[in-house]
């Protein structure tokens, strides 16, 4: 009894109908990953009490935060060059440092893409940053060089105040490094 040859489209799928497939998968591919990429906002109640380890550097190397737009646009670069743009936001601050005797003045970063710095904090990798006292509409915040947390007040001369005491005590006990 001699067989009955079927057609080739029995056996399986035709070529444009795999090509489409491929193409398909390609599209849904490059969707995941573009989404992937994206920089993922932190959550956080209060980013500027958690501002050391939103950065969080390599243990070879250091990292700055440089916000602009009033705080709401920030980026994050390293020793090597490398910004990214972050998804932390803070509200509109206003930077202080403080002079030779103890007084409070205010921070000028510069620009940045042509847009005026509000914040400019660099993390080094043995958790040292700049001593500065930061103003938002939450309160004053203190951010110690190296020991300690971010401390919020009320004030700023309460703050100035702490730092004062704080650095009497350092040079009274000799617990300066």
């Amino acid at each position: 009894m001699p067989q009955i040859k079927r057609p080739l489209t029995q056996y399986g799928f035709t070529l444009l109908e795999l090509l489409i497939v491929i193409v398909l998968l390609g599209v849904m591919a490059a969707l995941i990953a573009t989404t992937i990429r994206k920089p993922i906002a932190r959550q956080v109640h209060d980013p500027i009490l958690q501002i050391r380890t939103l950065l969080d550097p390599p243990a070879s190397s250091w990292k700055e935060l440089v916000c602009i737009r009033h705080c709401t646009e920030c980026f994050v670069s390293d020793a090597h060059g490398a910004i990214q743009k972050s998804g932390v936001h803070f509200p509109p601050l206003e930077a202080f440092r403080f002079d030779r005797r103890g007084n409070t003045e205010a921070y000028e970063f510069g620009r940045f893409k042509d847009q005026a710095i509000c914040l400019r904090f660099r993390y080094y990798p043995n958790g040292s940053t700049s001593t500065m006292i930061l103003k938002s509409p939450k309160g004053v915040y203190f951010i110690p060089s190296y020991f300690g947390a971010v401390r919020r007040f009320a004030t700023l001369d309460d703050a100035q105040s702490y730092l004062q005491d704080r650095q009497i005590d350092l040079h009274d006990s000799g617990a300066y490094y």
